[in-house]
């Protein structure tokens, strides 16, 4: 987990700052904590603290789940005065609190999204209603590992989120490929938002990447999603070669003189298991091993301004 200060070697704005960020954290925590309690539903308090819901009243009920909120809150986002908290650096440095949290990126705090006006390459994957009831939402959508609601949808997103449907939330047999790619040349497109930070355009664009040409077709097997773009690399271009493809033996031999010694145990053991494989691979067509930038579309999020 990234430290966001160094708290043993603070500049003398964050120092003069510090009694003051503590007590602005606490409170913001309270009150995030607060406004998520009056958002739940008595059934979410419940399973929230696993306890048969006779055990307790009202007011027992919904004391335990502020504590539980506010513990939630610290292991995700760091303590008052921890390093590790992405908010209570902000505050160190001057800067005003969001009127809400933001949404996650990967598990941190995502202030760009709601900061800045860029467009932003984003991980899209099904939502489930919850970890408790692992069926298919067709309300909410997965962002870099966060649930956003879905407010519109073209009809082709609807179509993609109906090939979802169609396979119960499980994976996309191969047998489907060519219906998902049907479906992503007329273009889905998504309307979504975050509690409290307005409406973003999910589309699909185009993103450039760099790895060996053995990769860009869509991987054997299943993708795991409609969305699985790491698989199903749609409408690839390879836009440059930037070098041609060692034989795997003598790929081999240079990363062994090149690799720290810590490291070799794992490249021996990835040698026994597809060295012989990569040989013949490389037997059938050399040029699968060349390294390459290619181009291919993949689903982007960018804030739709308040105009329209």
């Amino acid at each position: 987990m990234p430290m966001f200060f160094d708290s043993q070697n603070l500049t003398p704005e964050q120092k003069s700052r510090w009694d003051f960020a503590i007590r602005q954290y606490e409170r913001i925590q309270i009150d995030n904590a607060q406004r998520q309690l009056k958002a739940m539903s008595h059934e979410e308090k419940v399973m929230r603290i696993g306890v048969d819901e006779v055990d307790l009243d009202d007011k027992c009920l919904d004391d335990l789940v502020f504590e539980s909120l506010l513990d939630m809150q610290t292991l995700l986002g760091g303590g008052v005065g921890d390093p590790k908290s992405a908010l209570f650096s902000r505050l160190l440095d001057g800067k005003k609190p969001l009127r809400v949290p933001p949404p996650r990126s990967f598990s941190y705090p995502w202030y760009r999204i709601v900061e800045e006006s860029g467009v932003f390459h984003v991980m899209v994957e099904p939502s489930l209603v919850s970890f408790r009831n692992p069926v298919l939402s067709v309300n909410d959508i997965s962002i870099n590992q966060c649930n956003w609601s879905i407010l519109s949808a073209n009809a082709t997103a609807k179509a993609l989120m109906d090939l979802q449907l169609k396979v119960n939330g499980g994976v996309i047999p191969i047998s489907l490929i060519r219906e998902l790619e049907a479906i992503y040349a007329e273009r889905p497109e998504f309307v979504v938002t975050f509690s409290g930070i307005g409406e973003y355009r999910l589309h699909l664009g185009r993103k450039d990447g760099k790895c060996l040409k053995r990769y860009l077709p869509r991987l054997g097997g299943e993708l795991r999603s409609v969305f699985d773009t790491i698989s199903f690399k749609y409408n690839t271009h390879i836009d440059k070669v930037l070098s041609v493809g060692e034989h795997p033996l003598i790929a081999y031999d240079n990363a062994r003189v090149n690799l720290p010694d810590h490291d070799l145990s794992l490249l021996i053991s990835h040698q026994r298991e597809n060295l012989q494989e990569d040989i013949a691979l490389f037997e059938q067509d050399a040029s699968l091993f060349d390294s390459v930038e290619y181009s291919c579309d993949d689903w982007f999020l960018v804030k739709v301004p308040e105009d329209g």
